[in-house]
């Protein structure tokens, strides 16, 4: 009798196991044209605005299927995240520059100047909201001094980023899209230079 519990108990177990992995779904997306510079301008004069862009529609390809995927159907998140920094480049250094959120022109969605980590108010959270089929924000950051700057993740100053879509339908899907900035470096890291 004690051998047959058992294997009912482990047929169960099993049964609820398969179930479970079957409902989850993790897709990752790799696209390094969402997040970019207007124009992929990279010469500006001192005063000038860089515009800032997040722009996701939200069908994508999915690496691991290669099926295209509908982002906000599948997870109904209002909004993803990107966070990043404008260093000043002086040789082999370089320094985050500081912003106050009444300098920066808000067209789309929302960037927030990070305040509650050091250095403070060099971190920016672009928040790029879902309307009409796309994750976007657009924001102009004004370019007070001239010199070699570039853009790159917060606050390490390289690499890439994955911008992950919290579900709000009750759905486990978790999706990544894996990216950086468009014609950034190797680094991660996208150059300009302010005359």
């Amino acid at each position: 009798m004690k051998p047959i519990r058992l294997v009912l108990v482990i047929l169960c177990f099993n049964t609820i196991g398969c179930e479970d992995s079957n409902e989850l779904n993790f897709f990752q997306i790799r696209n390094e044209n969402v997040v970019f510079v207007d124009d992929d301008r990279s010469v500006f004069e001192q005063g000038d605005y860089l515009w800032f862009n997040i722009d996701i529609p939200t069908v994508q390809t999915d690496r691991i299927s290669e099926k295209d995927i509908d982002i906000f159907k599948m997870t109904r998140a209002d909004a993803t995240f990107f966070g990043f920094s404008l260093f000043e480049a002086d040789g082999d250094s370089f320094t985050p520059l500081r912003f106050e959120t009444d300098e920066i022109i808000i067209e789309k969605g929302i960037l927030n100047v990070i305040d509650y980590r050091e250095p403070a108010n060099t971190e920016l959270l672009g928040v790029a909201d879902f309307n009409n089929g796309t994750y976007g924000m657009r924001a102009g950051i004004p370019l007070k001094s001239n010199g070699q700057f570039f853009l790159a993740n917060s606050p390490s100053g390289s690499g890439g980023q994955d911008m992950g879509f919290n579900p709000t339908n009750g759905s486990n899907a978790q999706i990544r899209i894996s990216t950086k900035i468009r014609n950034s470096d190797s680094e991660g890291r996208y150059h300009i230079t302010v005359n």
